[in-house]
């Protein structure tokens, strides 16, 4: 008996020591496996699939899954990391798993215990629309490369035939430029840097900015299309440089939502936004394609019919936009995805005319040029004339210019209409005209290059469609802007009278200044500005949604208020109810003999982002 004792006993040990180390090897090597699994997946091509943080998606089944195999430290610390990215504050099942987790290292009935944070922890990423969206992501990409289709994802490009020209309309994903010779250098910078974000795996938002990018000698916008792309590089390299700081390079310390860059898809809607419901279309397949990232438009530069049919489309499928300079009244109230960083016409048109008289006492007859085929032009003159004409002594002569759009040819036809309309105006003109021309930068510059004599000294006015540095420079004379003056919503001088400029300011200016040559003439225009703020003010939005939906970011954007505006470059933001800004900056500027555009006035709005001055 005791020997048989003694061999049992002696059997115990020796099965229970084989049996523990043949067990720990399997642990091993199944946790080998699965961090072998976890890095081909994070760094082979299928997982430009997904393009996010990969311990952010997998760092909690990780830390489950090793928990469950006995190493528990390295699971209680992996299911502890970017607590606050896939795992929201206020998400209390996931809490309560990781607490789980933590304290079952410190209790004898940790395999229940680990079990059921499992279970918790499935149910916290169910919860995470990032799970679902990835899953369709997956499925919809894997099945376009078994059938391909074209422009499936919304991401192509194509040629289209227009009145002045071919144009290349699309959405470009890096691979095909738009042939804007202004604007070449500023989408490479683009497409460099979301490569740098695709390559080193970067969390990221993406955005889609829309603009005027169609190249040619009689395009009428190419010019601001490539301001619009240079205040987009400028947030690109900010985001890219924060990114890079201490506090970014070790990220479990911080959300990973602090550290997101941003992905950026140019899109040409034609040089008059006349393609603007096909770019909406392609737009709507990219947001199906790349929801985990995607979160809205900014740019939409003009208040064009085509352009107002696109919006309505992108907005009705609750996608936010925001405008960058598109000004017409038409657009109050759009939709609530719809908000813009610049006043309406019914603001800045007053402003004009008031100037006017201030500036020209003795002009009481104005005489207005306005193309009838822009909502812009036929609000902005509206408005100034309305105000004008609340003096009694002062008269109105309107001279619509554009009114038969299918006798247009080409913009040469458009300049001759122009001229007649002049001759026109001469015959009914009286002593002491001014004028106020309430077309777009191109009209306008051909027009004063081709002013009759009789009206070279009269007083011209016009609104923000002028700022287009090219074109005054293209002037070669600048005499003929001698008695010019236009309103606008932003200029870098505006800031010279702040005793202390906003970090946000200083960032801006010393970011561009670093892109960008950095003379009196080359300084930003108002497209560059207000682009960078419409991106600015989208990203900020998208930074501050516990979870990452439009739904999400629109009321983020709603937040933005009178009691707490966002301190953009081009002034103190504020939204009101139907998606304008409260109170938004606008200037006046002149265009002296040195071709530079001056600040002459500031006549509304706030520049710092205070709440006393509207709360």
């Amino acid at each position: 008996m005791n020997s048989n004792k003694s061999g049992s006993a002696s059997q115990t040990p020796t099965n229970s020591s084989s049996a523990s180390p043949r067990f720990s090897w399997y642990k091993v090597w199944f946790t080998f496996l699965f961090v072998l699994a976890l890095l081909l997946w994070t760094y082979s091509p299928s997982y430009m699939l997904w393009r996010g943080l990969p311990l952010d998606r997998w760092s909690a089944i990780a830390g489950a899954v090793a928990q469950f195999l006995g190493f528990n430290w390295v699971g209680s610390w992996l299911s502890w990391l970017y607590p606050r990215s896939y795992f929201p504050k206020r998400n209390r099942v996931s809490f309560v798993s990781r607490f789980y987790l933590l304290l079952s290292r410190h209790v004898g009935w940790r395999r229940f215990l680990q079990g059921f944070s499992i279970v918790l922890i499935a149910i916290s990423l169910l919860l995470n629309p990032y799970v679902i969206q990835d899953a369709h992501n997956f499925v919809f990409r894997v099945s376009a490369n078994i059938a391909p289709q074209p422009c499936s994802n919304g991401i192509c490009v194509n040629q289209k035939q227009s009145l002045n020209g071919p144009q290349s309309i699309g959405i470009s994903g890096g691979n095909d430029y738009f042939g804007n010779k202004d604007a070449i250098d500023s989408e490479g910078k683009i497409y460099g840097y979301d490569k740098q974000v695709l390559n080193n795996h970067d969390a990221y938002y993406s955005i889609v900015v829309v603009s005027t990018l169609s190249a040619g000698d009689r395009m009428r916008h190419a010019g601001s299309g490539a301001d619009d792309l240079e205040g987009i590089v400028t947030l690109m390299k900010r985001a890219d440089d924060f990114s890079r700081i201490d506090k970014c390079g070790f990220r479990m310390l911080i959300s990973p939502k602090d550290c997101r860059r941003l992905f950026v898809y140019v899109a040409n809607a034609g040089d008059s936004m006349e393609f603007a419901e096909q770019v909406a279309t392609q737009i709507l397949r990219l947001k199906n394609a790349d929801q985990a990232h995607f979160i809205g438009v900014v740019g939409w530069p003009l208040s064009a019919p085509d352009g107002i049919t696109g919006l309505r489309i992108l907005t009705g499928k609750g996608i936010p936009v925001i405008s960058s300079t598109a000004s017409s009244d038409a657009l109050s109230g759009l939709s609530p995805y719809f908000f813009r960083i610049v006043p309406p016409d019914s603001q800045q048109g007053p402003i004009a005319a008031r100037y006017a008289e201030q500036q020209y006492p003795d002009s009481h007859t104005a005489i207005i040029f306005y193309d009838q085929q822009f909502p812009y032009s036929l609000t902005l003159s509206s408005a100034f004339a309305e105000e004008f004409t609340r003096h009694p002594n002062n008269s109105i002569i309107f001279e619509p210019y554009n009114q038969c759009p299918s006798c247009m040819k080409t913009n040469d036809d458009h300049i001759n209409d122009i001229t007649s309309k002049m001759t026109d105006a001469v015959g009914k003109m009286q002593r002491y005209s001014l004028i106020f021309f309430a077309g777009y930068s191109e009209d306008f510059s051909r027009f004063l290059s081709n002013l009759v004599p009789q009206l070279k000294n009269s007083p011209v006015i016009s609104g923000d469609a002028q700022y287009d540095k090219k074109d005054f420079i293209a002037a070669n004379s600048y005499d003929v802007y001698k008695n010019f003056s236009f309103s606008a919503f932003t200029h870098p001088a505006e800031w010279d009278g702040v005793n202390t400029k906003p970090d946000e300011v200083t960032a801006f200016e010393t970011t561009y200044h670093s892109l960008y040559p950095t003379t009196a003439v080359d300084l930003p225009t108002e497209n560059t500005i207000l682009t960078y703020d419409a991106a600015s003010v989208l990203f900020f939005a998208a930074r501050n949604s516990s979870i990452l939906a439009f739904q999400n970011i629109r009321s983020a954007l709603a937040k933005i208020d009178q009691c707490h505006p966002f301190q953009a470059v081009s002034g103190s933001l504020a939204f009101a109810p139907d998606g304008n800004p409260y109170q938004k900056v606008i200037l006046m500027l002149t265009v002296p003999s040195n071709g530079i555009v001056t600040l002459k006035s500031i006549n509304q709005g706030n520049l710092l982002a205070d709440p006393q001055f509207g709360c």
